[in-house]
């Protein structure tokens, strides 16, 4: 059997997490936090924290090397019911959800720059029929790509996250060029800090949103090189700091801090500032590609998830079968794409992340948790060769901050949160049945 490769894995990786969100949510993070300082510091938190979830993963990942992700974990720490709630819930609302945010972002991209007018009056302006259907085309276009060829669709990704890893070094030579021949156009001190608790709290919750997708490689476990699983998660994560490290940096070098703060398209502001209108629509490019590749990666894991939740009975089995001419998962495939076109035409692009970012983060601290179960109950449960074992803190400190960030949204949306917690549990029912 043919197994993904380290630059595929990291491809992988690296290029789901690098989506929209880099040149997007910065002037959040930093407006919550009052100074650069404090906004670097909450980015430099959320990659720490990130990467400690990415290290409790690669160690389940490397105990229960299956496909499937959170729904095998689930399966081994508390039982099958707990595995089929999480699949229920990724099947039909984690995965297509995420894939209808990516593609919608995307086409509000194109769209603002078509027009060439400022995002938020564009937003006024473009019909939202408009946009979700080419959200639609979009998502089936990469869905008929990965449907086509399980080859291209990987070659595709490595291709965009080589793009999107050009790109943020093309924002820190940017940010670098301004110095040179300016000054910085923000204060990097922390004057001016916030105070406030909560405001620390969603600037973090904005800058994990961004890290997400570090999970991605443990949905195809079974088809990484025995071992290779941790190197390919820690070296992508590595990666992914620095990279939004320096971009952050670079934003602020080039951005007042008024102007990045009043924004939810820096990355375009970024692009006009430092080249005007030309600039402004190369980085419309960039963001674009960026969400395409997300959602590539997005849809290849959510159709193996598909593929591993019918092979343990939890989906009719015609949805594990792979075409026997193209060796792809056509009917996983094509249960993503269609679940993922409910969401685009039903759903919101705001309430959609706020619900995606909820029921992430209740099963990744179930998950996280698991792990911490199988220490003490399977302390010999077999390991791959070379063995891997995160540091004990590592999972405890991903666990408390995933406990606190949904609580925290009780408080601030308690219906929506309510929402998503209904769905965590939905599956009991039809599970029973």
């Amino acid at each position: 059997k043919e197994h993904m490769s380290l630059i595929g894995g990291m491809a992988l990786i690296v290029g789901i997490v690098i989506g929209s969100g880099i040149f997007s949510s910065p002037g959040v993070v930093a407006k919550e936090t009052g100074s650069v300082g404090s906004a670097l510091l909450v980015w430099a938190g959320a990659g720490l924290l990130s990467w400690a979830g990415g290290s409790s993963f690669a160690e389940l990942g490397v105990m229960l090397p299956n496909n499937g992700g959170h729904q095998v974990y689930l399966a081994a720490a508390f039982g099958d019911l707990a595995a089929y709630c999480y699949s229920f819930s990724a099947v039909t609302a984690l995965k297509p959800g995420s894939q209808a945010i990516s593609a919608e972002y995307l086409c509000r991209i194109f769209f603002h720059t078509a027009f060439e007018a400022d995002p938020r009056a564009a937003a006024r302006e473009i019909p939202t029929y408009a946009v979700k259907l080419v959200a639609i085309a979009g998502l089936f276009m990469i869905s008929a790509l990965h449907a086509w060829s399980t080859k291209a669709g990987k070659r595709t990704q490595v291709i965009v996250t080589v793009f999107k890893v050009l790109a943020l070094v093309l924002v820190f030579i940017g940010g670098l060029t301004h110095i040179i021949i300016s000054k910085p156009a923000s204060d990097f001190s922390f004057a001016e800090s916030s105070s406030k608790p909560a405001g620390y709290a969603l600037a973090l919750f904005s800058a994990l949103w961004t890290f997400d997708g570090w999970d991605a490689a443990n949905y195809i476990a079974r088809d990484i090189s025995p071992g290779s699983l941790p190197l390919i998660i820690n070296s992508s994560l590595g990666v992914i700091v620095v990279l939004f490290l320096l971009a952050n940096v670079s934003y602020f070098l080039v951005l007042p801090f008024d102007i990045a703060t009043g924004t939810t398209t820096i990355g375009l502001d970024f692009g006009r500032a430092l080249a005007g209108p030309v600039g402004g629509l190369v980085f419309a490019i960039i963001v674009s590609i960026s969400a395409l590749g997300a959602l590539n990666g997005t849809l290849y894991t959510s159709s193996r998830l598909i593929v591993a939740a019918s092979e343990q009975g939890f989906l009719p089995r015609l949805f594990a079968n792979f075409n026997e001419r193209q060796k792809t998962p056509i009917n996983g495939i094509l249960l993503s794409s269609a679940l993922s076109t409910v969401f685009i035409c039903l759903g919101d692009f705001s309430n959609l992340t706020l619900f995606y970012g909820v029921c992430a983060w209740v099963w990744n601290f179930l998950v996280v948790i698991g792990l911490l179960v199988l220490r003490v109950q399977q302390p010999t449960l077999k390991r791959q060769v070379p063995p891997y074992k995160t540091f004990i803190a590592t999972p405890i400190a991903f666990a408390s901050t995933a406990l606190f960030l949904i609580v925290l949204s009780c408080f601030s949306k308690p219906w929506q949160s309510l929402a998503a917690f209904a769905f965590c549990v939905a599956g009991v029912v039809p599970y029973y049945v």
